[in-house]
């Protein structure tokens, strides 16, 4: 019934004939749709059976062939090797780095203790020589170099950075300045007035200025 209504809908488009595969009465097919039923010859071919595979998308068993993972392990083996060089680079840099470091700190602990022969570890090394002065700083010489400096300190009035050096013998202070800041004799009048004024005697010697205590010669 639905196909008779179906070819009677169809007015114009109406088709001559139906073919029909596999078994069918088609003389009775004709009477009852009023067109030619034709029983066509069944096609020999048939469709290759398709594997039921839920498996999609990045999922698929596709993804296990190599050639699809050649663009993503040649990215990773350029980033390995991309990750190795800037370690060694940066192993190379702080290297250099601890090497500057190291022979800043030698240049400074042989400015501060020039009577040291050897540097074989400078922070220790002075840690050591400054246990020393605090150990000493009662007895002898030393009793008076705490005092003298503390003095000395009070009555600079200049950069931080002014002095380059500063070194203690025979109960007074040897001075190296910043040749900037003594280069003119005005500066050097202002910087011994303001040592007289706390008690102290100085004297220029090019850009070293030798402290003693008041009084002493």
């Amino acid at each position: 019934m639905e196909l008779r209504l179906a070819l009677e809908q169809a007015g114009a488009a109406k088709p001559e004939a139906i073919e029909v595969e596999g078994e069918c009465d088609a003389t009775a097919w004709a009477e009852a749709l009023g067109v030619q039923v034709i029983a066509a010859a069944p096609d020999g071919a048939s469709a290759a059976p398709v594997a039921l595979e839920l498996l999609q998308y990045e999922f698929a068993p596709r993804i296990v062939d190599w050639r699809a993972w050649r663009v993503p392990a040649a990215l990773a083996a350029a980033l390995v090797v991309v990750w190795i060089a800037a370690l060694n680079i940066d192993a190379w840099l702080k290297l250099r780095e601890e090497r500057q470091l190291r022979g800043q700190i030698d240049a400074a602990f042989r400015e501060a203790f020039p009577r040291v022969p050897v540097v074989l570890d400078p922070v220790a090394q002075m840690r050591r020589g400054v246990a020393d002065l605090r150990s000493g700083a009662g007895t002898g010489d030393a009793a008076d170099f705490v005092p003298l400096a503390a003095t000395f300190a009070r009555a600079l009035q200049a950069e931080p950075d002014a002095v380059r050096q500063i070194e203690y013998r025979d109960r007074a202070l040897y001075v190296r300045f910043e040749p900037r800041l003594v280069d003119s004799a005005a500066k050097r009048d202002t910087l011994l007035q303001n040592l007289a004024k706390a008690g102290l005697e100085g004297k220029f010697t090019d850009t070293t200025l030798t402290v003693r205590r008041g009084g002493r010669t």
